[in-house]
């Protein structure tokens, strides 16, 4: 299809564009989205958790992206992690439905301290509303004009290293894709992504965790700067820029020892700021560890127990 296709709204115009650029979804608070970007961090920090995320971006601008997601991630033994990831992506008159099991195994290299590789499943269902779609070719014979949906069965890939105060992942999804001059709208390119952070004990009231992401298609390429800090163990805040798009401010608080919520307002400094000032991003995390297993009894002739 050519690329000369431009859709009656501005917005739509630029969510084509991105949509031949075959971007992965975006999301500021990437920290609570690991298992998505690399399946070797699902469940990397031994707990079971829950978490869903909500993305406005671009917020008060007809037909904006928008993204959605369920994780869920289960620690087997020491050892495994499992994981499902379920997540709509919207944009502008595409919508993408993805589904996502994930197997992460870790071998232990030290006290607290493992190397990660990890696989994921993939079934992604696009489908595009071409009857919103104009051209400058009134029949263009490759133009699509009515509502088609397409599936794609993949697969994504990891490796990850953990230590008590850092992490470091390196990741590829899409990875039986197409190369990215040969795909087309409904086919998702391969994408890769790698992912560090560091932990500051500061005091034992209060710690800050510096983070980075760098996401790239060889065609384009998304950095990420950050950190979250936290005090007592239950309020948190935090930044994160992104270079030449967006700076964004985080607050959040853990309650009830188990619960988290996480709230970024993206401010937009790159050319779309006098069409839209900001995007909205929540984050709902479960998170419980499972309690250590008992030392075992061991009975003494000495006392006769």
């Amino acid at each position: 299809m050519k690329k000369t296709i431009i859709i009656f709204s501005t917005l739509a115009l630029i969510s084509i564009q991105c949509a031949w650029a075959q971007k992965d979804m975006q999301v500021t608070m990437y920290g609570y989205a690991e298992s998505i970007f690399n399946p070797a961090l699902t469940s990397s920090d031994r707990a079971y958790e829950a978490t869903l995320l909500a993305r406005q971006q671009w917020f008060n601008f007809d037909l904006a992206p928008q993204t959605q997601f369920l994780t869920l991630e289960i620690p087997i033994k020491k050892s495994t992690g499992l994981g499902l990831d379920v997540m709509h992506d919207q944009l502008g008159y595409e919508n993408n439905f993805d589904i996502t099991a994930n197997y992460a195994h870790y071998f232990i290299v030290g006290e607290q301290r493992s190397l990660g590789i990890g696989i994921g499943a993939n079934l992604l269902a696009k489908n595009l509303d071409g009857t919103q779609l104009i051209y400058e070719e009134a029949f263009d014979p490759n133009g699509i004009y009515s509502q088609e949906t397409h599936y794609n069965f993949n697969f994504n890939a990891g490796l990850s290293y953990t230590a008590p105060h850092f992490t470091i992942g390196l990741s590829t999804r899409h990875v039986a894709a197409t190369n990215l001059s040969q795909t087309d709208i409904f086919i998702p390119t391969r994408h890769y992504d790698l992912f560090s952070s560091l932990l500051f004990n500061l005091n034992e009231h209060l710690s800050i965790q510096p983070n980075a992401l760098v996401k790239s298609n060889f065609q384009i390429w998304e950095y990420n700067l950050g950190a979250v800090a936290e005090f007592e163990q239950t309020l948190r805040f935090g930044f994160n820029y992104r270079i030449k798009e967006s700076a964004a401010l985080m607050l959040g608080i853990v309650f009830l020892k188990n619960f988290q919520i996480m709230y970024a307002y993206d401010i937009i400094n790159g050319t779309l700021n006098n069409i839209s000032p900001a995007s909205h991003e929540l984050v709902l995390r479960y998170s419980i560890k499972p309690k250590p297993p008992k030392a075992p009894y061991l009975k003494s002739p000495r006392y006769f127990n």
